[in-house]
């Protein structure tokens, strides 16, 4: 499920505008709207991530830090290069790297897919 993440992002990346809601529609038509931090105990996840893409593989290593106050998930190469840093503060969610598809990610539906990849089940339903 974490690689879905990374594979979600890669495949979304033609989305397009930016959303400040704290909602985002999913792909198939559903809908998902942000949860709070606070409304999960805090936790630290570090993770690789193995992504083909067009017959090549990416081997990519993933951070998510959540507390009460905010989410940060940073995506590097295993050399440390940051490609890709998503912040949830509660309130907006902002994105930022060294990755081409930066510009054409939208924050919110790349924070609302580390929700659904990462966090529990009932808080997951809620969104």
């Amino acid at each position: 499920m974490r690689k879905l993440i990374a594979a979600s992002a890669v495949a979304l990346a033609a989305c397009g505008a930016t959303q400040d809601t704290g909602c985002t529609r999913l792909p198939e038509g559903g809908r998902y709207c942000l949860q709070p931090t606070a409304s999960v105990a805090a936790f630290h996840a570090t993770q690789r991530v193995e992504v083909a893409l067009d017959g090549a593989g990416l081997s990519l290593i993933s951070e998510l830090e959540v507390d009460a106050a905010a989410m940060h998930f940073v995506m590097v190469t295993p050399f440390g290069q940051t490609l890709m840093q998503l912040a949830y503060d509660n309130q907006t969610a902002r994105i930022g790297g060294t990755s081409p598809l930066i510009g054409r990610l939208d924050p919110v539906l790349l924070a609302a897919l580390v929700q659904i990849a990462m966090w529990p089940l009932d808080a997951v339903r809620r969104g």
